[in-house]
């Protein structure tokens, strides 16, 4: 999962509108040191989430879903006493599919990460 996530991260570098927020996560998921600081840069981006739901951005909403569901499941493998919801994991793939969708990337380059063909 890890590594699919980190592989999602950089398919979106340079492609979502908020690319300081994508850097941000991936930085977290890259260095597992960190992934305890996973809660607090999860509440950042719902702050930043709930401000594009505000303004009507979709884009911008989309890619913060992506990367709160991140978070949360990467937050959850320290096996902390507040976890998230166990379903986070479940979300990753269809909220990075809505992602590509919003950026104009294709969906297939989602899938050859997620489910690549061998």
């Amino acid at each position: 999962m890890v590594e699919d996530i980190i592989a999602l991260l950089i398919l979106f570098e340079g492609n979502v509108p908020d690319n300081e927020s994508n850097k941000a996560v991936l930085n977290l998921v890259e260095n597992n040191g960190q992934w305890k600081n996973a809660h607090d840069l999860f509440d950042k981006i719902r702050k930043n989430n709930l401000k594009a739901i505000k303004n009507n951005d979709s884009i911008k909403e989309t890619q913060y879903c992506f990367e709160e569901v991140c978070t949360q499941s990467i937050y959850n493998l320290t096996q902390p006493n507040d976890p998230f919801d166990s379903d986070s994991p479940h979300w990753i793939i269809k909220n990075a599919l809505s992602l590509a969708y919003k950026v104009g990337l294709p969906a297939e380059d989602v899938i050859n990460i997620v489910a690549p063909k061998k």
